[in-house]
Order: C-alpha cells, then structure tokens, then sequence
C-alpha cells in the first residue's frame, strides 16, 4: 500500500535531485511509461525532466533524435555555438587584437604618407596650406593636392586617407603639420649638431617680420665640418616681442643651451642689419 500511494501520487514534473532517492524505472506509472505518442519537448529535458524512456529505443523515432531535429533546430544551433567556442581564432580578445592591429598598419601608412609629402615641401621651401580647402573646392592646397596624387594608382593607399580615412585619423590638420615638422627640424639640428661635433663655431643673425608682422630672430652657424670643409647651417628660427638687443642675447643663450652649444666655443658673431647690437 505504501508503494501504490507513493505511486498514484507521483508528479512526473519533479525530479529528485539525489540520484539515490529516484524512483527506479520500474517504479513508474505504467500509463506514463507506456504512452507511445507522447513526444520529449524542449521543456521536458530542460524544465520537467525526462520520463519515456520506451521511446528512446525507437529507432529514427527516437526521442532524442527528435529533440536534435534538423539542422535549423534551437538543439543544433546551440551545438554549433558550442563548437565555435572552442575554435581559439574566434574568441572575442583575438577577433578584437587582429582588428586593432588592422587600425594600427591603416593609421602608420596614413602618418608615413603625411610625413613624405612634408618632407617634400620642406626641403623645397614649398607652402602647406591652401586657400580653400573645402572638399568642393578645386585645388585644396599643396598638401592635400599631392596626398591625392601620391593615391592615384594606390588602391592600398587611396582607400584609408583624407576622404576615406576616420575623421579622428586624418592626420593632415594643422597641429599635425606642425608636429610633424617640429620632428623633421629637430633631427636636422641633431645632425648639424654632430657636424659641429663640439667644436668651435660662429653665429650669424638676422631679424625680420613673417606675413602677419610678427617680428622673428634667424640663428645660422658657421663652423668647420668633421671633413675639414666649411658649413652654414639655418639653425633655428624664433618669435621675438623685439629686436633690441637684450631680447636677441636671452633668446641667443636659450636656443645654444637648449641645444647644448658652449658659448665658450663661439669665435664670432654676425649681425645682419641689427645695428642696435653693434659695438662689444
């Protein structure tokens, strides 16, 4: 009797968890065992457990073989999710690291083409900006005019700048420009400075006004060259607030100091046009 009532108050919706205090197989209700169309669901594995067992022996009319279902099913699905988790080249830093590597090369042949195209201007004394440089405008100025240039026949190239580049990765605004000539500047004073290689040498200086009046102080040096020939070198070029000459000597001293030129090793000077520095 105990047996028959454990049995006819049996709820297939609850599972014991303790293995040891399940119902044996033989234990189930016979109309619950038996019945042959009941059909496992997603809800019978994962929420109300499992309880027809004749069915698992079916043949392609297995239970489990219907839960799987085809290819489409939410079972496979999750398998094939499961599965491209263990694939290592999927995981979420990897996919992130190739990408940010990706952006890297992009914005390093951004700045490289920027630097060359600087360089050129540079070295011919050549003007940077232009008057208008609206993306409708017909000449954008120097700069842009040759990044398009050096594009044309660059698929590589053509499809991360100007236009195509981020608008936080350009890399051709002003403050760049500037950047990136403060760079190339001091690596020509580094190289005079080995050319001069602590040894004695001359300053020539001259004054005058750049296009907006403001008024600028030009530092050349002369000196002597590790291969015995004669250099002059434009060294340096600095705002000054006046040309007299209390103003020229500190800013004088500031650009040898900073440089690390002794002016015990000058041996003369030269003063173009300054005559409020003539005399001692």
């Amino acid at each position: 009797m105990p047996q028959a009532n454990k049995l006819s108050e049996f709820d297939s919706t609850v599972i014991e968890r303790d293995p040891g205090l399940r119902l044996q197989i033989c234990e189930y209700p016979v109309n619950q065992r038996d019945e042959p169309n009941k059909l496992i669901s997603h809800s019978a594995l994962v929420d109300e457990g499992f309880n027809n067992w004749k069915r698992v022996n079916d043949g392609s009319k297995c239970v489990f073989l219907l839960y799987v279902g085809l290819v489409s099913s939410s079972h496979s699905h999750y398998v094939i999710s499961h599965d491209n988790l263990k694939i290592s080249s999927q995981y979420i830093e990897k996919v992130l690291n190739a990408q940010l590597k990706e952006e890297i090369l992009k914005n390093r042949m951004r700045v490289k083409a920027t630097i060359e195209t600087i360089q050129v201007f540079a070295l011919q004394g050549l003007g940077f900006r232009g008057h208008d440089e609206s993306s409708t405008s017909l000449n954008q100025g120097n700069l842009i005019e040759l990044l398009k240039f050096k594009a044309r026949g660059n698929d590589a190239l053509e499809s991360i700048i100007l236009k195509n580049a981020p608008q936080n990765a350009k890399y051709t605004s002003l403050k760049i420009q500037k950047e990136i000539l403060h760079i190339l500047a001091n690596r020509v004073r580094n190289m005079i400075f080995d050319e001069v290689a602590r040894g004695y040498f001359c300053i020539l200086v001259d004054e005058s006004r750049d296009k907006s009046k403001k008024k600028q102080m030009a530092l050349y040096l002369r000196y002597v060259k590790n291969d015995g020939l004669l250099g002059a070198r434009l060294f340096d070029i600095v705002g000054v607030e006046n040309t007299s000459a209390l103003t020229l000597k500190k800013e004088i001293s500031n650009i040898l100091f900073r440089f690390n030129l002794t002016i015990q090793n000058m041996r003369g000077q030269g003063y173009d046009g300054a005559n409020n520095i003539r005399g001692e």
